[in-house]
């Protein structure tokens, strides 16, 4: 078996389609990385911030009596509006206290951006492109035997099936670790080279670091979950495109709307589950609609949570699955 996975992971690295997709996905994560430096708030610009924002506190405290004046004056024009059932968004709020300064209660506070904790929120969110590229590359790489005839022939040298199967599945795993592991270390070091060349602050508390690996572990765990769940569509279904639209009309037919139509039925989506993992837990909410007395109906919002180890044990049994059937099917099938 060991013979069987160098092999195959040779095939892994020297086919063109892995440098392709490889390629696209490190160019794809050190463009957003750099592009990150447009929305890097520095220590300078917190401090201007700051300073344009207590100079507009205290110009309007140094004539407070007339700006009060005018929010009331205001205020009361609100309340006729309203009570012809017109709208009119530039004047106060009803409930607005006339006597506080607003840029005291409205004004948001621009905090500077920090590497480590940035990092956390931007390797979260391109996930997604690293998974994507990873479900190219392995379904190619076992899609690509069919089409070429290349697996008779190797079937011939080794007629052992499974060994066989299992060795072309665990080759995309394996390698596919390499190569997650490669992409996120680039989107990384090209953030960390963004926001050092914006002169923004770096380290943070020892927690988020901890957390910022942890994150990558799991993405790496996911790629190669999908890696594995990909290479066995591949020898189901034998190409690349069908792979790809299996995954496609899953999501758009049936999970997405899911989601929006019957979103108590969560924690058994797959794209939720996913979620789940990477961020370490997700959260969701539905309205709940109870009859109460007098036959009134009433609905409340409530939340819940997918836990990080209901995700995990739903996608390894899904994983699993999958992987198993084909290697069923693989055993009894013609190859030809």
């Amino acid at each position: 078996m060991t013979r069987l996975l160098k092999v195959e992971s040779r095939r892994f690295w020297i086919r063109r389609t892995t440098w392709f997709v490889g390629i696209g996905i490190i160019a794809s994560l050190m463009f957003i990385a750099f592009s990150s430096y447009s929305s890097i708030a520095t220590r300078a610009d917190v401090a201007q911030f700051q300073a344009h924002r207590e100079a507009s506190i205290q110009e309007w405290e140094n004539d407070r009596e007339a700006n009060v004046a005018q929010c009331e004056d205001t205020r009361f024009l609100r309340e006729e509006i309203a009570d012809e059932g017109a709208i009119e968004v530039d004047l106060p709020d009803l409930d607005q206290d006339c006597t506080v300064n607003p840029y005291t209660v409205d004004s948001a506070v621009w905090d500077e951006q920090t590497f480590v904790y940035d990092a956390y929120d931007y390797t979260k969110g391109i996930s997604g492109i690293v998974v994507l590229g990873v479900l190219l590359i392995a379904s190619s790489l076992f899609a690509a035997e069919f089409t070429t005839g290349a697996l008779g022939n190797w079937l011939t040298f080794e007629p052992r099936r499974l060994r066989v199967y299992f060795s072309k599945v665990g080759a995309a795993m394996i390698n596919t670790v390499a190569l997650a592991a490669a992409a996120l270390a680039v989107f990384l070091v090209c953030l960390w080279a963004t926001y050092t060349f914006a002169k923004a602050t770096i380290s943070g508390a020892s927690v988020y670091w901890v957390q910022l690996g942890w994150l990558s572990v799991r993405i790496i765990v996911l790629a190669a979950l999908v890696a594995a769940v990909s290479s066995a569509l591949a020898a189901l279904t034998r190409h690349t495109a069908a792979v790809v639209a299996i995954a496609g009309i899953y999501l758009v037919v049936l999970d997405l709307p899911m989601r929006g139509t019957f979103p108590e039925r969560s924690p058994w989506l797959l794209s939720r589950n996913v979620e789940a993992f990477i961020g370490h837990g997700t959260t969701y909410s539905y309205e709940l609609c109870t009859i109460a007395a007098k036959g009134k109906q009433v609905c409340s919002e409530v939340e819940r949570t997918i836990s990080f180890a209901h995700s995990s044990v739903y996608i390894a049994v899904v994983a699993v699955v999958i992987i198993m059937i084909t290697a069923l099917v693989f055993r009894r099938r013609d190859v030809l």
